[in-house]
């Protein structure tokens, strides 16, 4: 009996040393990050100068890297493609990114830096290259990328602020 006592008061004094080490978080921007918000930005925007059509940048591959800080954080990602590099980072808490995109080479970089952004980025046909830089970072920043064309290549959308919403429509009308 007297075993059966010690064995529960160890498990509880277990229990409540382990839950007071815990991770606290507020709902806040993440501040102790080693990166900072420009060293973010340079790398989002560095990736902008590679040549998705030179062999040494792009590998017959497809790969998604996530990188999700918060919570409540969502990524969902359903792509086609014969070479693909997807980066995601997610700083803070309720950000989301839905992705449906066919496409020969698919090079993307998203970073959401703050709380309940969100990025949907829908390409309706198939295309030979569809590139998206994006830098959200604020509260409720909505950005709705839709299809994909020459100019959309090169395009870096850098949201900052709250409450804003920007669709980009490169869709051909028939």
């Amino acid at each position: 009996m007297t075993s059966n006592k010690s064995f529960i008061l160890a498990c509880a004094l277990l229990f409540a040393v382990g839950s007071s080490m815990g991770q606290t978080f507020r709902d806040e921007i993440p501040s102790g990050s080693k990166l900072s918000q420009k060293d973010l930005q340079k790398s989002v925007f560095s990736a902008q100068n590679l040549n998705p059509l030179n062999s040494s940048s792009v590998s017959a591959t497809n790969s998604i890297y996530i990188q999700q800080i918060g919570n409540n954080n969502s990524l969902v990602a359903n792509t086609r493609t014969v070479a693909g590099r997807m980066n995601v980072l997610q700083a803070g808490n309720r950000n989301e990114v839905a992705v449906d995109v066919t496409s020969a080479l698919l090079d993307e970089n998203i970073i959401q830096w703050g709380r309940n952004n969100s990025f949907i980025d829908i390409n309706g046909g198939a295309s030979l290259l569809h590139r998206a830089n994006v830098l959200q970072r604020g509260t409720n920043q909505n950005l709705i990328w839709l299809g994909s064309n020459s100019l959309s290549e090169k395009i870096r959308v850098n949201m900052s602020g709250q409450k804003q919403t920007v669709i980009i429509r490169n869709i051909k009308r028939q």
